[in-house]
């Protein structure tokens, strides 16, 4: 991996939330998601310090909860996370993390 860049895919063509997935470095990064939505919410989870409980990741406005294609800057600790699928009907959605350098 270069050192430079750090992108991590959470969904590929999804209709249900996805595995985990580490994220070694904390910073800020882009969250964005495009695909087919039918009607679907995707929001990002971060596992808690416990190992078993998913915590919604916010950013200024609150709790993310995206409903159409787009990109919302968010700094995160490293971690595991993972993108929720809720509701939609014919979904199929990607969504990825960019770290984003300044």
């Amino acid at each position: 991996m270069n050192d430079f860049l750090h992108h991590i895919s959470l969904l590929s063509a999804a209709s249900a939330t996805s595995s985990g997935v580490p994220c070694q470095r904390s910073g800020r990064y882009c969250f964005s998601v495009a695909g087919t939505f039918g009607g679907a919410t995707v929001g990002l989870q971060m596992l808690g310090p416990d190992g078993a409980t998913w915590i919604s990741v916010e950013d200024d406005s609150g709790a993310i909860a995206i409903t159409s294609a787009r990109a919302r800057l968010v700094y995160l600790p490293a971690g595991t996370f993972r993108a929720t699928i809720t509701g939609g009907d014919g979904v199929s959605l990607h969504a990825r993390l960019d770290r984003v350098i300044d």
